[in-house]
């Protein structure tokens, strides 16, 4: 089953790579956006000079050895914070400026 997740989530990213919908992480994320720390679960990602119609959020991988899983965090619509927080055991591993 675990494989199966993996599987997916990796096709989902390839997917919104090969669609050009999300950017993988600290490669091609909008300048105006700035990743951070949220606590030692997730990761928050802040944009300031986004069009004011325009709705993302961050997505973040979270790994436990090396089963990671995708977690996407809050819609964003213009300017502001998207944060993603992983379930218990697993740990951040970067995260992608994705458009919805």
């Amino acid at each position: 089953m675990r494989t199966v997740s993996r599987v997916l989530a990796t096709a989902a990213v390839a997917g919104l790579l090969t669609l050009g919908l999300a950017s993988p992480a600290h490669a091609a994320d909008p300048a105006d956006c700035t990743m951070s720390p949220a606590g030692t679960d997730g990761l928050t990602m802040t944009c300031t000079a986004r069009p004011a119609t325009q709705t993302w959020h961050l997505a973040i991988f979270c790994t436990y050895w090396t089963h990671p899983v995708i977690v996407a965090g809050n819609r964003v619509t213009g300017n502001g914070t998207s944060e993603a927080h992983c379930q218990l055991g697993y740990e951040p591993d970067g995260g992608f400026f994705a458009l919805n």
